[in-house]
């Protein structure tokens, strides 16, 4: 759960955000706590980019927003053809095998870590606002994790499902 503002910010084409910083870091890299699974996920693609592809990722982690721990679900994929169009199909395919047929829907949505016009919020239609995002990952993004290949993702909210 430790990152540090290069890694959960820059790298993600993202502004700073309000990160819970560590008051006595141990290393430089490890300096605030994430607030978000995506980034630790395009990292381990660019570990393995020496694998054959497709490749694809998930993990079921904490982040923390204001002070607060959210246990999140995040995918990637990468591969010479990934778009936006499949990571819809993730996010349906996820959220329909948690049982949340009908009680969502999906609105355009602009993060800058997505291109824009190919990244969509899920809201839930009663309550609680977004509760996740997906899309097709921003070429800045791909170099900056030095990817080569488009990149799509969705990272959901569970304690909001």
């Amino acid at each position: 759960s430790l990152t540090c503002p290069a890694k959960q910010f820059t790298a993600m084409n993202t502004a700073l955000g309000e990160a819970s910083e560590l008051l006595n870091p141990v290393t430089e890299d490890q300096t605030i706590l994430r607030t978000s699974l995506a980034h630790s996920l395009l990292e381990l693609l660019c570990i393995n980019k020496h694998y054959d592809l497709p490749q694809r990722l998930f993990e079921v982690g904490e982040v923390v927003i204001g002070g607060r721990n959210h246990r999140r679900l995040a995918a990637v994929f990468i591969h010479p053809r990934a778009s936006f169009t499949e990571a819809k199909g993730l996010a349906e395919a996820i959220l329909r095998e948690l049982g949340c047929d009908g009680s969502y829907i999906i609105k355009p949505h602009d993060r800058p870590e997505f291109i824009k016009g190919r990244c969509a919020g899920i809201v839930q239609q009663q309550g609680s606002g977004t509760i996740g995002w997906f899309g097709e990952y921003h070429p800045q993004v791909i170099v900056n994790f030095e990817l080569g290949h488009p990149v799509g993702g969705v990272e959901l909210d569970l304690e909001k499902l």
